[in-house]
């Protein structure tokens, strides 16, 4: 096998001479940027938002956005109470029974076209 000879001084091929001190600092320092890129990264997605666990207020009731009362339609108060329950159903995961993540009642019955309002 012969050898290539490399001229001494300048290196036309190679101008960046680093040693294998300089090269494992390198590599130390773009290994930590990642794993704590990666850390962070990772923080944002696994921190849930905070849960809002209790029972609906006794004051408020669920009423259609768009004004139509329903107890004067039965067709729109079986709707109504049909709503409801699936949203107290999807809120009540995870939680003790006759408690609600209230968020996710308020949001699914708000999804659903109806507000809550005062007694």
């Amino acid at each position: 096998m012969s050898q290539i000879d490399f001229p001494q001084g300048e290196d036309e091929f190679f101008p960046l001479h680093i040693g294998a001190k300089e090269a494992d600092m390198a590599s130390a320092i773009i290994i930590g940027r990642v794993v704590v890129i990666s850390l962070a990264l990772a923080g944002c997605v696994s921190k849930a938002p905070p849960r809002v666990v209790g029972t609906p207020p006794a004051n408020k009731v669920w009423a259609r956005a768009d004004g139509v009362r329903m107890s004067s339609n039965p067709a729109l108060m079986r709707q109504g109470q049909a709503d409801l329950a699936q949203c107290r159903a999807l809120a009540n995961v995870g939680v003790q029974d006759g408690q609600y993540d209230l968020k996710i009642l308020n949001g699914c019955m708000t999804s659903r076209g109806y507000v809550e309002r005062d007694i």
